[in-house]
This record gives C-alpha cells, structure tokens and sequence, in this order.
C-alpha cells in the first residue's frame, strides 16, 4: 500500500513513524468488536490474490462505498497477499490506481482491513482522473475509424520493426499515387513545370502489402513528401508514337536499394493525416488532439506505443511519466483550463484526499510550484510511482523527482517540474540563482540532489521512454 507515501501523511505522521498503513494502524479493540462496528459495511473475503477477487474489490468500491475486507492469514502474511491483490486491482481497472486500507485487527486466522467511505472515493476519482487524462492523449485513436484501427493493427503485426514499416508503406504510397495520378508522377520524374495532358500507362510495381495505404481516401494530397520518392520509383519512361507515355514502375527491392531510400525516414508524410472519408483532411493540427477520424499512416515511436496501449496500466511506468507530461495537465497554465491545473498565486486551496482528487478531475485546482509538486506527488502515489517532492532556496522552488524503469528495465530518475526535466525559464532574481541553473548539467545536479541512490546527472534520454 502507498497511503504513507502521501504527501500530507507524510508531513503528518513524518515525526511517528514510516510503515504501511496495512502494518500499523490504530488498533480499535478486539477482532470482535472490529465484526460488530463494521458489521453495516459489505465484507470481502481475500482468500486469494485471483482476478476474481480483485474484480470483486473494485466493483464495491469504485461507487465511492466502503468494505470491510476479511483477509487470510496473520498481519504478515495478510499483508503479502494484499499486496498482491494490489497488482491485480490495478490491471482490473485498468488505471493502474492502488487502492488503500485501514488494518484493524485479527481473528479466527484472518486479518481484517477498512476501505472507508473516503478511502473508496478517493479510489473512484483518482480513475477518473486517471482515465481522463489518458483519453486527452489518447482520444485521437479512440476516435479512429475501425477500418484504419484494424489497417494500423495489421502493419504493426506485418512489420513491427517501424523502419522495415516505413518502407514498406512509402513505397505502396508511392505506387497507388503512380497508378492514381501518373501525369503528375510523370512531372515529378522528370522535373517537369507542368502535367502533360496525354494518356498514360503504368506498368509494374509490386502489389501492395500494407493495409493503411488501402484505408485512405485520397493520396494526392501527400504529393510533395511523396515527391523524391517517386522518382525513385520510376525505372523508366517510354514516349510511344501514338503520343502515350508509359511508366515503368520498380519492384520493392529495386525500390528499397535505391540511393535516396535515406529520404523514406526523413519524409513528411508521416507528420500527415489523411482521411477514409474525406479527398482531403485539411488544416489538420500537429500532436495528439486532432478532428474525429484523422490518422496518420503510421505511428512513430510513443504514439504506436501508446496506440497499442488502450489501457493506462498497459504502459510502462517511464511511459505513464511521459502521458502525464503529454496530457499537459501540469503545464504552467497562466489560465483557466479545461482539464488541468493554473498557475495562481490566489490558488493552492484545493482541499485534500478524495476532495482534491475530484477538484483535480474536473480542472479546478490551481497554485504555484509548491502545489504542483504536492498535486504532482498525489497522482505519482496513486499509480504506485516513486517519487519525491523537492524545494530548494536558492531557486525558490519546488518539484517532483520520479523514479521509473521502461519497458527494457532501465531506471530513469526524471524531475518532472511543469512537465519532464528542470524549468528552464523559472522567474529566478538573484545571481546565485541564475548561476545555479545556467546549464542543463548544473540543473540536473541540483534538482536530484539529496535523493538516496540519485544520480548526480541526467540519467536518460528521449528514446528511453518505451
């Protein structure tokens, strides 16, 4: 359990002492009259740490009601056994959010523990919160037609290695726009001012292998990124004496050996969106938060991860510190957001324990460094993400310091401070200060000194999030 790991527990029982809760809790009498004070409240039996069981805890508490939970075994080994229905709770609600009990005493071999009232509210809305801010850097996918979720599917099952994908797609891109629109492949290959107006033959080409190409609407839109690769793909041309041109059309490993194939992994197709409906998806914005039914051809790097992830809790915790940066929810907002938190002097009243977890899913907390450190901290312990809350006088300034393996087990030790890594236009006075964050080197010191086991620099890099 992680109740300790709080913020305001932690200020508060900081001087008493530094165990789970589970271990050491005010004990309220004999396991008897533990029975009859909670007789009122629905009791869970945990005989095992089974999906079943963990399916059965969440759907009595994610309503915001308490239960009394009758658990096998003395403190020890009641305490292991929850600890393991946690896993599993958290796979069950997909959100990857722990839940919290009170132990109260033993009998008969079981232990038994309270989920209060609050404890349950703070349960269901730290998954709303959760499940909101994943859908904020989610929703585009979730939005997508089923045609191109289950294209997309396909591809990355063909060819799971991105720049094999890549390939693969530039090229079936490429032949589809040969055989739509050869007048203007013809203008390309020749580096033509204008189309010629005569009839055209397309020859060649092997047939397509990816899914994605076939899903969209119209390719010519994708005409300039696609541009060198055309004339990649033509072999060659042939004026015939009834005025037609032919084009002749490369095979895939002709195409793919080609010298300007550098060009397939710097093109802007894959920054595009296109549309199974529309000729043409126009003025579509950058990012994650795009118009219903845009998609891309391909994902690249965290956004396959994160279409492939419906789940929070599918995510690797390096991964889940790079939502939470996407989502922005803990941007330096100078204003009111829809779904985050404002930097404001006049703000840092935004209550405690279930109270604040509903003010934060419905975007009305506010506050300056220090409570972004403190809210920042709630979430990290809600998910089970180690973490500590830093300040330091010489910046006057508070963060957060996380600590999370990848998917590939590499620990990262990440400040996340207004989102990943030191501010780097923090309002610092005096020259101290200014010195104190010059570089990134001397940021990175600073903001992770004193954590036991911390490096004394930057530990990870972008890639690193997987």
């Amino acid at each position: 359990m992680r109740r300790i790991g709080k913020v305001l527990a932690a200020l508060i029982m900081a001087a008493v002492f530094v165990v789970s809760p589970l271990e050491n809790v005010a004990y309220l009498g004999s396991a008897s009259q533990v029975e009859t004070v909670y007789a009122a409240q629905k009791t869970i039996t945990v005989k095992k740490a089974n999906d079943s069981t963990a399916k059965k805890l969440h759907k009595a508490i994610i309503g915001g009601k308490g239960v009394t939970l009758k658990v096998k075994g003395n403190q020890s080994k009641a305490y292991k056994l929850l600890m393991k229905l946690e896993k599993k709770v958290q796979k069950v609600n997909g959100q990857a959010v722990l839940f919290d009990a009170y132990r109260q005493g033993e009998k008969g071999g079981y232990t038994y523990y309270e989920i209060t009232s609050d404890l349950a509210k703070e349960y269901k809305y730290a998954n709303k919160f959760v499940k909101k801010l994943y859908k904020t850097v989610r929703g585009l996918y979730d939005s997508q037609a089923e045609s191109v979720t289950n294209a997309l599917k396909s591809d990355f099952k063909k060819y799971p290695d991105e720049t094999t994908r890549k390939h693969h797609i530039m090229y079936d891109m490429c032949v589809r726009f040969a055989k739509d629109y050869p007048a203007k492949t013809y203008q390309s290959y020749t580096l033509g001012m204008m189309e010629l107006d005569v009839p055209f033959t397309v020859n060649g080409g092997d047939q397509r292998t990816t899914e994605i190409v076939g899903v969209v609407k119209d390719v010519k839109p994708a005409h300039t990124p696609l541009r060198d690769s055309l004339i990649s793909l033509v072999k060659s041309t042939t004026e015939n004496e009834d005025g037609s041109i032919t084009l002749e059309l490369k095979s895939f490993s002709e195409f793919e050996n080609d010298v300007n194939k550098a060009k397939v992994e710097i093109s802007n197709l894959w920054l595009m969106y296109f549309s199974s409906e529309e000729p043409e998806f126009k003025s579509a914005p950058q990012g994650f938060k795009n118009p219903k039914k845009a998609f891309r051809v391909t994902m690249t790097g965290r956004q396959e991860i994160i279409f492939k992830a419906k789940n929070f809790y599918d995510l690797s915790d390096a991964m889940k510190i790079w939502v939470i940066d996407a989502s922005d929810y803990f941007g330096c907002h100078f204003y009111k957001h829809p779904f985050g938190m404002q930097y404001s002097y006049n703000g840092g009243h935004n209550g405690s324990g279930w109270v604040l977890l509903k003010n934060m899913c419905d975007g009305n907390v506010s506050g300056v460094c220090n409570d972004y450190a403190r809210l920042e901290s709630v979430i990290f312990d809600e998910i089970g993400i180690t973490n500590y809350v830093r300040t330091n006088f010489t910046i006057s300034h508070a963060w957060t310091v996380v600590k999370v393996k990848n998917s590939k087990g590499k620990t990262m030790w990440i400040p996340f401070d207004y989102g990943i890594g030191p501010a780097v236009s923090l309002d610092v006075y005096t020259e101290a200060a200014v010195q104190a964050l010059s570089t990134e080197k001397k940021r990175y010191k600073l903001y992770l000194a004193g954590i036991p086991g911390a490096p004394k620099k930057k530990n990870f890099k972008e890639s690193d999030f997987n």
